[in-house]
């Protein structure tokens, strides 16, 4: 077992393959997830568009999808890769890999050893994001789209009576913990 933390070299191979992948026309990644990190795939997916949607780039992150082999296109005509993390030596969905796999779809392997590894991984993204948006002439620190949620913010605000909550729709999902702090989000 490795006892010295996950291994960050792999996020770094990590934004060579997605590198290598966009610039074949294969920019929409599939994360496939185990129970323990499924929340994950919110914050890589916010952490990955809005870094590198810019100019016209950029990568689509999709995660919790509930893929089958006839769902997919023939690897050679799809826009897909996936990456796979795995976590404690077990493999996420390992018939679905295999299946990928044989298929020629491109799927890359995160190893992390346990879950108290999750800080190591939300940096080895952080990394690959850098190291991504460098390849791809991305200025990835500044967010256009920051304003536009700010302006977005204060006119539910400024409709809102005042001494009221502001509500969330009822058909988003939220991630919490512990029920202290929820994030709300709905699917596009």
């Amino acid at each position: 077992m490795n006892t010295r933390g996950i291994d960050q070299d792999q996020f770094l191979q990590l934004a060579s393959f997605l590198y290598v992948m966009q610039r074949n026309s294969k920019d929409k990644v599939t994360f496939m997830l185990p129970e323990a990190l499924r929340d994950l795939g919110l914050w890589a997916e916010q952490l990955v568009e809005e870094s590198l949607g810019k100019e016209g780039k950029g990568i689509k992150i999709y995660y919790g999808e509930r893929l089958s082999p006839a769902e997919l296109n023939d690897a050679d005509q799809s826009d897909r890769v996936f990456v796979r993390f795995n976590l404690g030596g077990v493999e996420t969905n390992p018939e679905f890999a295999k299946f990928l796999g044989d298929h020629g779809h491109p799927v890359f392997d995160v190893a992390l050893n346990n879950i108290d590894e999750l800080a190591g991984v939300t940096l080895g993204l952080q990394r690959t994001v850098a190291t991504l948006a460098n390849l791809m002439d991305i200025n990835f620190v500044n967010q256009p789209g920051v304003e536009d949620y700010k302006r977005e913010t204060k006119a539910v605000l400024a409709a809102t009576p005042a001494g009221e909550m502001v509500r969330a729709p009822a058909d988003w999902k939220s991630a919490g913990y512990k029920g202290q702090v929820n994030v709300y989000y709905s699917t596009f």
